[in-house]
């Protein structure tokens, strides 16, 4: 009987101190669950400013573009206008001289 009580007591004994381990063991993994979850939501918070930045640097880019493209536009037209005007000058003249030969040749 007391042999049957020592090897019981020593199972038992071995099943506490496995108990412990596993106890510290999983304490550890907890442990480290937790830290890669907080790494990986500061990651993902890190990702999002990335993004937000990239979104923001977009709209700038946009911006700029657009108003570039106005001042471009502005640009053209403005050449554009100034060379209608002096086609519509030299049609004017051209106009005139025709106009003033043509009276003379009525005369």
């Amino acid at each position: 009987i007391d042999r049957q009580q020592n090897y019981e007591s020593n199972l038992v004994q071995q099943y506490k101190e496995q108990l412990k381990d596993c106890q510290i063991e999983l304490t550890e993994k907890s442990e480290q669950l937790e830290s890669l979850v907080l790494e990986k939501k500061d990651a993902e918070t890190e990702k999002g400013k990335d993004i937000d930045r990239l979104v923001e640097m977009i709209a700038q880019i946009k911006k700029e573009h657009s108003n570039e493209i106005k001042e471009i536009e502005k640009k053209w037209k403005a050449i554009v206008q100034q060379k209608i005007d002096n086609l519509q000058g030299k049609h004017d003249e051209e106009l005139n001289e025709l106009t003033k030969e043509w009276q003379n040749e009525r005369k």
